[in-house]
């Protein structure tokens, strides 16, 4: 049974994240978790604007919502920014699919600082597990040329200094693992964002996410679990709805489903294979399509 884990978190760089300097986030309050059933619509109630609390050495705490990420619906990764939050917005409904549902709150307290001046912090997250990743997730170019010692300190650190920067970008990796990348989120700042390109504003101080998540696999259609012995390209075959028979082109669907399967394993595979793996599933793609409409064309004709 699918589990809803909900958890409220704090994002600084003096008491949570720093990427590999110390832990994750720091819970504000102890997370909740509970039972649902696949199926089942989860509408959250509205958020607190701020959250107070005390942390280990009994000192005060408040901050402002920043970001809400609601991970393992069955329609991919829902966001909630504290614009939504200004504006009245309800959250967004989730459906529960067999997987567990994660939900992020986090809160920034006032004021975006690090030492040595102002800076640009950055993150990653796992929106389908609501967890930080450790691992390497941006390239950092400088006027267009990749600069390999900035890259392996913000990755590092999670900050990049931004006094009297100028033609500095941040891009962040199209996949981790079994991730891909989402957006970047602003949890402070008005950096100009493009796709997974985020320019570095000269003197700002500011927090973004680049958000992850697991891919939502396609539903097949209510039923097709329950054809017995019939294989998925017999599904997708019109002729064997109609009538279950065996027909000339099966062979060709299931030479389709390879090249789909090539080109779903390329985003998985090393950037520097991807584009040869993409370009052979395009190849199988269309060798199989020609084929498929061969064999129509040649049933037509006997028909005749």
């Amino acid at each position: 049974m699918p589990t809803l884990t909900i958890r409220e978190a704090s994002l600084s760089w003096a008491s949570g994240r720093r990427r590999h300097h110390n832990g994750g986030y720091v819970d504000i309050y102890n997370p909740q978790q509970s039972s649902v059933s696949s199926g089942d619509s989860i509408t959250l109630p509205p958020l607190a604007a701020t959250a107070s609390w005390l942390d280990s050495g009994n000192n005060q705490h408040t901050a402002n919502f920043a970001f809400m990420s609601i991970g393992g619906g069955t329609n991919g990764p829902v966001f909630y920014t504290s614009n939504d939050l200004q504006h009245g917005h309800a959250v967004p409904a989730v459906t529960v699919g067999t997987g567990d549902v994660n939900v992020i709150s986090i809160y920034l307290e006032p004021g975006v600082s690090g030492p040595g001046g102002p800076g640009l912090y950055v993150d990653a997250l796992d929106v389908t597990s609501g967890q930080f990743i450790d691992d390497d997730f941006v390239t950092v170019k400088v006027n267009g040329v990749d600069n390999l010692s900035l890259s392996a300190s913000i990755n590092y650190d999670g900050c990049v200094a931004t006094q009297g920067v100028t033609g500095e970008h941040l891009f962040a990796f199209d996949h981790i693992n079994t991730m891909d990348f989402n957006e970047w989120q602003s949890l402070s700042g008005t950096e100009s964002t493009s796709g997974d390109d985020l320019t570095v504003g000269t003197g700002s101080s500011a927090y973004y996410l680049a958000l992850y998540a697991v891919p939502v696999s396609a539903t097949p259609p209510p039923g097709i679990g329950n054809l017995g012995n019939y294989s998925i390209w017999q599904w997708v075959d019109y002729g064997t709805m109609v009538d279950g028979g065996p027909h000339p082109w099966n062979p060709f669907i299931e030479q389709l489903a390879s090249g789909v399967a090539m080109a779903v394993n390329a985003k998985a595979s090393s950037p520097k294979l991807r584009k040869q793996i993409a370009e052979l599933a395009a190849k199988q793609v269309g060798l199989a399509a020609e084929s498929i409409q061969k064999s129509i064309l040649e049933n037509v004709k006997q028909e005749k």
